[in-house]
């Protein structure tokens, strides 16, 4: 990741060899600092967004065609993203449109890398990957960030339901 993240470079001898392309992925001495104020938080956001989602959780459980993302027994997530699935024929796209007009932004969930024009030469055969086609055609992400209270997790919840009834 070192080698990625600074040009795919390898250094040596005081030379600097490109072995594979990478990029300039190095953190800013701005953004360090900005990491370095905001760390001592980090415990207590993370458990916020943690609580808030098993929230979220709960109250999906009880809402049909709906498949909240799941996390395995024994892992802890940060809670980046707040995703779920809807049970084709639900139009996916459409249930984001509905979503946006009540004012809940939503996106897609994931996507299928192998159906992006950038991966199209490693992509292989259209039926590959059939798994990651389907959750890239039916999932979405909802907001889900440590500011919102219960009220508005649970607000977010109302209408994810009402969009897919």
């Amino acid at each position: 990741m070192r080698r990625l993240r600074n040009h795919g470079a390898e250094h040596a001898n005081g030379r600097a060899r490109f072995v594979e392309p990478g990029l300039n992925a190095r953190m800013s001495d701005v953004h360090a600092a900005l990491g370095n104020v905001q760390m001592p938080q980090l415990d207590d956001v993370l458990a916020r967004r943690e609580r808030l989602a098993t929230r979220m959780l709960a109250g999906l459980a009880s809402v049909e065609r709906v498949e909240p993302q799941s996390v395995p027994p024994g892992v802890r997530t940060a809670w980046q993203a707040f995703v779920v699935r809807v049970d084709p024929p639900i139009d996916r796209d459409g249930v984001i449109s509905r979503l946006g007009a009540q004012g809940v932004e939503a996106t897609i969930g994931t996507y299928a890398l192998h159906r992006e024009p950038a991966f199209a030469p490693f992509a292989g055969s259209p039926d590959r990957l059939i798994v990651s086609a389907e959750l890239a055609d039916t999932s979405l992400a909802v907001p889900l960030h440590p500011r919102m209270t219960d009220d508005d997790a649970d607000w977010v919840v109302a209408q994810v339901a009402n969009a897919v009834a």
